[in-house]
């Protein structure tokens, strides 16, 4: 378009009218080339801000059906194998409370006997005792929600369910009422 422009100046002062019309027709030729370029550009870049962008919200949506076949495979995961894993992970707290008492107990009974037996490091102390500032015991870290087979145990026993909440003051949901047929 510059070149156009110089030409134009050129056959003005010494042109013919023809000449000069002439150099305003490669002007305005020019300037419709470059104004087509530039709305192609902008068309062009349109299209790649909506093709990224498709293909951030694909990938959005892909992250999202991943999102949910794991939760639904995790759902299922926790409500076949979780009451089973909860009742041997209670049998584990109930031993160690048994061994913490019986070894409570004979230890009480020696010092009464006025016996000099060496401490019997409780379950917890042995497993953790290294680990830990203060000293801790398994069962009174446990917190389980509950299971069909199981009440909670520890901190989640402690949980206001859905039922209690409304049953109290009417937040949540009502109990299911059966249905007889």
């Amino acid at each position: 378009m510059l070149d156009a422009e110089s030409r134009r100046e050129g056959v003005l002062l010494v042109g013919e009218y023809h000449d000069v019309i002439a150099a305003e027709t490669e002007i305005t030729k020019a300037r419709i080339d470059r104004d087509r370029a530039i709305a192609r550009t902008a068309q062009l870049e349109a299209q790649l801000v909506e093709a990224i962008s498709a293909d951030a919200h694909d990938g959005i949506r892909q992250r999202h059906e991943q999102a949910a076949r794991l939760a639904d495979e995790t759902t299922k995961a926790i409500e076949v194998e979780y009451p089973n894993f909860a009742i041997r992970i209670i049998d584990l707290a109930d031993r160690e409370r048994r061994a913490d008492e019986a070894i409570a107990a004979v230890m009480d009974e020696a010092i009464s006997a006025g016996l000099d037996l060496p401490d019997i490091p409780t379950p917890s102390s042995r497993v953790w005792g290294r680990k830990y500032l203060r000293p801790l015991t398994f069962r009174e870290r446990l917190s389980l929600p509950e299971t069909d087979g199981n009440p909670a145990h520890g901190a989640a026993s402690r949980e206001v369910t859905m039922e209690a909440a409304f049953a109290l003051g009417g937040v949540g949901q009502p109990p299911p009422v059966p249905v007889f047929q």
